[in-house]
């Protein structure tokens, strides 16, 4: 279920031109469905479902070398 939330969010994200990343559905349908204005949302799925070890997950593909090439990419 959409909450106000996460039309706040995803407004919040789109005016300060940040590309969200998360595991939450329901910016899918904001998006597809109901045709919410963003800079973009990367669904990132994980099975792994402690917190730490995900946050970890995240923080290792932002640090890895291939994000460079997607460094900037908005201004191309």
């Amino acid at each position: 279920m959409i909450s106000s939330d996460d039309e706040t969010i995803l407004a919040k994200s789109d005016s300060e031109h940040r590309i969200l990343i998360t595991d939450d559905k329901d910016f899918g349908e904001l998006i597809f469905r109901l045709r919410k204005l963003t800079t973009g949302v990367v669904f990132l799925r994980l099975e792994e479902t402690d917190s730490k070890v995900r946050y970890e997950i995240l923080a290792a593909i932002m640090k890895s070398p291939a994000r460079r090439q997607f460094h900037n990419c908005a201004e191309k």
